[in-house]
């Protein structure tokens, strides 16, 4: 779609100015009911608020990790993006989710960008003959704010009466090359550097994409570290709520400034009941 639009591929280190121009400009370009981009303002939050030296969940403290007024412009990017024509309208968000493949606009060749997880990239480039890629999200002041972490966590019992056997299990399955290769790359690329350099040494195009993709990841955490955080108590309430929020303004129902001053209020209620 890009070579479409004859605009060049993005550098990687592009800002959202940069995102929300060439979103306009493919849909611009390559005509109606074609667009730059899904709206991601919900999978992508904790991303920009990382990029700020914020996040969604303060594990160390137990609290949320960011106010108000911290997400408040994330939510008006999104909607001056959608008002200059560059995101999916949000009719066809509802109607064709950005992570269905049997829906997604990306597959279609309605929507040229998206934010999905690296592992996902091989089942949608297996529904399209055109060349998927994986690119770096847009800067923010402090980085990226994409963190290479684990997609699962696998736990034993304090208690248990075989901690011996708890533990070489735990390590069977972060650590055992046999693993790695039963395992492969379908939950994401393994964490440890030995085994993700094995299963590097045996990968097809498709996963060359993404293993270059997660080594970019590490190495710029190296420069610009950030905190890992995982989703905050009550996340499937949270998840909900915001994209809710995201569909009231998407659909004028409410402004940015009232969606917003309902969603963080929300939110407080989720996390406290959650505790």
């Amino acid at each position: 779609m890009f070579e479409k639009a004859g605009i060049p591929l993005p550098e990687t280190d592009w800002t959202w100015e940069d995102y929300a121009a060439i979103s306009k400009e493919l849909s611009d370009k390559l005509g109606d009911g074609i667009f730059g981009t899904y709206n991601f303002t919900v999978d992508g939050m904790d991303i920009y608020l990382k990029q700020r030296g914020k996040q969604l969940y303060d594990m160390t403290n137990g609290t949320l990790g960011f106010a108000q007024e911290d997400i408040l412009e994330w939510f008006q990017y999104w909607e001056k993006a959608s008002a200059d024509g560059g995101v999916v309208t949000p009719e066809l968000q509802v109607s064709n989710p950005h992570d269905d493949t049997s829906k997604s606009l990306l597959i279609t060749g309605k929507a040229a960008m998206t934010l999905l997880p690296s592992n996902q990239l091989a089942a949608f480039q297996s529904l399209t003959e055109d060349p998927l890629i994986l690119h770096p999200v847009p800067r923010g002041p402090k980085g990226t704010g994409v963190v290479f972490e684990s997609s699962q966590g696998l736990s034993g019992y304090a208690n248990t009466k075989h901690p011996k056997e708890v533990a070489m299990l735990m390590d069977f399955w972060i650590n055992d090359p046999d693993a790695a290769r039963i395992l492969g790359n379908d939950r994401g690329v393994p964490v440890t550097e030995t085994n993700r350099n094995l299963l590097q040494e045996e990968a097809g195009a498709v996963e060359e994409l993404v293993y270059d993709y997660t080594n970019f990841v590490s190495e710029a955490t190296k420069t610009e570290p950030f905190d890992v955080s995982y989703n905050p108590p009550g996340f499937a309430e949270f998840s909900k709520l915001a994209q809710t929020t995201t569909q009231e303004i998407g659909f004028g129902r409410k402004s940015v400034e009232e969606a917003v001053s309902s969603f963080y209020s929300g939110t407080l209620r989720i996390f406290e009941s959650n505790q």
